[in-house]
């Protein structure tokens, strides 16, 4: 037989079955790069990096090379849902979402990585208060999911903080730490579908929720990513109009809502399939909020 001839004879395969150069192993070698934050200092960046299937926290700052900063016992990377939402930053530490279900406090000035949480059910979108006392969470044990609080050292156990609803994304902290908001939604929608912005107000010797407003979205308007501005006067957030977007605000103490952007093919990003995903944000002085549209 003319081997020239042979190498072209095909061979029908069931489907799913037929070879690939493309492997498991060789996507799981690929780097990525995740979630990426400033830190306090200027010029001072922080990122999530993807090696060989394993989440690794770098630290960068100016004119220093690339600082690794957990070791490879840690595999970083939030585990609510579809994933995202793994870091927060404070003034010398940050804290960030380990796949073995807990979250972890890195205090980068001396190396110290420790867990402020128990190993049990996944932790996303951790957020930092104001005065570094705290960190609210995003928690799910696959039946149940709620919004935990625990102290930023880890003393303590975590408590509960907000529960009843299905889904919990995008929790927030208020400037002057009395304030969160949090996004929730129930079964059977999707988060783009029937996504809610509450307000609650958190206090007491034990940090409990005492109050509670339903701010924005519904069955019909799903809303999402809520921001407090950096004085603490407002709150934005994404809204749906028909098939686009608006860009919202909320001001606290009148309760009052003004539409800042809207029209035609105003969309600010992709639907909320992941934890900790933004698509705009605050100036420092509260005078300026910064968007990209897609």
């Amino acid at each position: 037989m003319n081997p020239a001839a042979s190498s072209s004879i095909k061979t029908r395969l069931p489907f799913g079955t037929w070879p690939s150069p493309i492997s498991a192993d060789l996507l799981a070698e690929r780097m990525r790069v995740g979630e990426a934050l400033w830190g306090p200092e200027r010029g001072e960046f922080f990122w999530l990096q993807n090696e060989n299937g394993k989440g690794k926290l770098y630290r960068s700052r100016v004119n220093k090379s690339p600082t690794l900063l957990t070791e490879e016992k840690y595999d970083v990377g939030g585990m609510v849902g579809y994933g995202g939402g793994e870091l927060a930053i404070g003034s010398d530490f940050l804290i960030f979402a380990n796949r073995d279900g807990r979250l972890y406090r890195c205090d980068w000035n001396t190396g110290r990585i420790f867990p402020i949480t128990p190993g049990w059910g996944s932790m996303a979108s951790p957020t930092i208060s104001k005065d570094q006392k705290w960190v609210l969470f995003v928690f799910s044990d696959g039946e149940t999911d709620l919004i935990g609080l625990v102290n930023a050292h880890g003393f303590g156990w975590p408590a509960v903080l907000v529960s009843g609803a299905d889904f919990y994304m995008h929790p927030q902290w208020h400037p002057g730490g009395e304030l969160i908001a949090w996004v929730e939604w129930d079964n059977p929608f999707l988060p783009w579908q029937a996504s809610r912005v509450k307000i609650g107000k958190v206090g007491g010797m034990q940090m409990k929720l005492l109050t509670e407003d339903w701010v924005a979205g519904s069955e019909r308007q799903p809303a999402t990513q809520p921001l407090f501005s950096p004085d603490g006067k407002s709150l934005s957030y994404i809204q749906a109009a028909g098939d686009w977007d608006q860009l919202v605000l909320y001001r606290l103490g009148d309760k009052k809502k003004k539409v800042l952007i809207e029209g035609e093919k105003i969309s600010f990003g992709n639907p909320g399939w992941v934890q900790g995903q933004r698509f705009y944000g605050w100036s420092g002085d509260s005078q300026k909020i910064f968007y990209r549209l897609v």
